[in-house]
């Protein structure tokens, strides 16, 4: 038996074509060298691990550094789908907001590449509920990462997004067929779970200042424009100075002026 710490890892076998070729003696040099293949055995899953675990961490490294300067929600999706996929054998990647208190996912990202390996993203939004029972339902509704069945021998997995400990949203990874995601696998997409969420809620706070700055500043627009001239005059007055804001802002030119002539 091949033992490291009172643990069997296998057995040595060593045949002879002679009938009793083996002695006593032999079985006892014998042992010391199966100890030495556990001990070496044992080395080597160490060297993968740490090796693993530093690829995983420099990783994960790239992605926060390219999420730290990712300014909307599809350029986040891009690079965390892009960076997922130089490490796992993934062919999908899906995130779905969850809105609050329900079983319904709004689809924000899917994304596959073409047989060429260029990203092709849909970014279309498609509205579904989880199925009470399902591997995705569970994943929402219990708040740990679940691993189902797809199609083709495909293996997917669902990891959900939380956000002050609730569940905002799920990312799904499909695997390419024939292949499955290790324990390791699964380790690195929670941990970009975690980035994801993280550049998700910055996203939405800066939106949500620059649509604060925005409606300053057409407050302001409004203000100290000169009411004098024609209708269409002062109309396109308000159209140009809004499309200079929106410029440097995020709300479109029309939707700036269609609220303000209401």
């Amino acid at each position: 038996p091949i033992v490291l710490n009172e643990r069997i890892l296998g057995t040595m076998n060593i045949a002879s074509n002679e009938a009793v070729a083996f002695r006593n003696e032999h079985l006892m040099l014998l042992q010391p060298v199966a100890d030495q293949i556990g001990a070496m055995i044992d080395r080597s899953r160490l060297f993968h691990e740490i090796r693993a675990r530093n690829e995983e961490l420099l990783m994960l490294n790239e992605v926060g550094a390219g999420l730290s300067g990712a300014l909307d929600t599809e350029a986040v999706l891009r690079l965390v789908h892009t960076a997922s996929a130089r490490s796992l054998p993934l062919e999908e990647f899906t995130y779905e907001a969850l809105t609050e208190g329900t079983s319904t996912l709004r689809r924000m990202f899917h994304g596959t590449f073409s047989e060429e390996g260029t990203l092709v993203a849909d970014t279309t939004p498609v509205e579904r509920t989880a199925q009470e029972g399902t591997f995705d339902w569970k994943s929402v509704n219990g708040g740990t990462p679940q691993v189902g069945a797809g199609e083709g021998g495909r293996q997917v997995v669902a990891i959900p997004l939380k956000r002050h400990q609730n569940v905002s949203g799920l990312m799904t990874i499909t695997s390419r067929a024939g292949s499955e995601f290790a324990r390791g696998h699964l380790r690195l997409l929670e941990s970009i779970a975690n980035l994801t969420e993280i550049a998700l809620d910055r996203v939405a706070l800066v939106a949500e200042a620059e649509h604060e700055i925005v409606m300053t500043e057409m407050g302001i627009v409004l203000h100290d424009m000169p009411q004098d001239g024609p209708v269409a005059e002062r109309r396109q007055r308000l159209r140009d100075r809004f499309r200079e804001i929106a410029q440097a802002r995020t709300l479109p030119t029309a939707e700036q002026y269609d609220f303000h002539r209401d």
